[in-house]
């Protein structure tokens, strides 16, 4: 069966204010769609006014992993999914031990406690920052059942990884290194402040003097990637949220609604870091679906929420996560 091909590989994520829309490519766009869109003010408010000039401004692109990535990979890959940390009380087991997993699932259902309102990244290209410590952050939730929520710093990563590239995008896989070696700080240590592209220094203090400077940190070589339909519920239905990418296009910018997005008109945008959070099936085209977080804010998609066929996005791509060292 042909799944939903998710990422791993690079993400330089150039938000999606670099897609500059006329009044009269919005409503070219709004006529070619079968969902609905928000209103041409409504995506001023969130995206901007951008110059054409300005557009593609970080120029993201979908490069392959080097070998030894892809090797490291392939290697987890082939190691047992751990499935003994679940949050439910019980997993129903098939006969031959296998899980049975439900129809559909959302950990939001679960643990809404764990899920504060998605945030705007602005025009810094940071997307992977916010794809991979939400995932973080809810997986630490859901562990301790609930009874603590966290909210980590994506400034913190911004500012102090040396190896990323800032607001002009990073690798998910380098991100999640730099949380199992160094961790990040809370958000209410380091808020986000780089939306307007501006980046500060590294600083190993908070903002904020009432907070203290902890970082939390993912555990040592727990990095799991798949593109497997199967290992990917599995692994999402055992530990929380995963890190995973798309392609954007212009008309997914417009995208006000709970239903499925399907990419139908315009050009491709960029490439953009997410996380998977459930799935479900649309009873009416027998489809099951992903669903996801973005970072583009409440007023955009449901309340910043999407649904994307398993079949719809990019190809040769993985999901992935680590797991909570608490």
């Amino acid at each position: 069966m042909k799944i939903f091909k998710l990422f791993i590989l690079i993400s330089l994520c150039a938000y999606l204010s670099n897609c500059f829309l006329t009044r009269e490519r919005y409503e070219e766009i709004k006529a070619n769609v079968n969902f609905e869109v928000m209103e041409y003010e409504s995506f001023l408010q969130i995206f901007g006014n951008k110059k054409p000039e300005e557009m593609f401004v970080h120029q993201g692109k979908n490069h392959l992993l080097g070998e030894a990535e892809l090797e490291y990979i392939n290697k987890k890959k082939t190691e047992e999914v751990f499935l003994e940390a679940t949050p439910l009380n019980e997993i129903e087991k098939s006969s031959n031990g296998g899980i049975i997993l439900p129809e559909y699932f959302d950990w939001r259902v679960i643990y809404p406690q764990c899920f504060y309102p998605p945030l705007n990244q602005g025009d810094c290209g940071s997307c992977y920052t916010f794809s991979s410590t939400f995932s973080l952050e809810s997986r630490m939730c859901i562990k301790g059942k609930g009874l603590y929520s966290y909210r980590l710093s994506q400034q913190d990563i911004l500012s102090c990884d040396v190896n990323n590239n800032k607001c002009f995008g990073d690798t998910i896989v380098n991100t999640f290194k730099f949380l199992e070696n160094y961790g990040t700080c809370s958000s209410g240590c380091k808020p986000y402040v780089s939306g307007s592209l501006s980046v500060p220094s590294c600083a190993y203090s908070c903002a904020n003097r009432f907070e203290p400077f902890i970082r939390y940190r993912a555990m040592k070589d727990s990095f799991w990637a798949s593109n497997s339909t199967d290992d990917i519920k599995a692994n999402l239905y055992s530990y929380g949220p995963l890190s995973t990418m798309m392609q954007t296009y212009e008309d997914m910018s417009l995208f006000k609604s709970n239903g499925v997005y399907e990419h139908k008109y315009g050009k491709q945008t960029d490439y953009h870091a997410i996380a998977l959070i459930g799935w479900g099936k649309d009873k009416i085209k027998n489809r099951e679906y992903w669903i996801l977080r973005n970072s583009w804010g409440m007023d955009w998609g449901d309340n910043g929420y999407f649904k994307v066929y398993f079949n719809d996005l990019d190809s040769n791509n993985y999901v992935c996560g680590s797991l909570p060292m608490i």
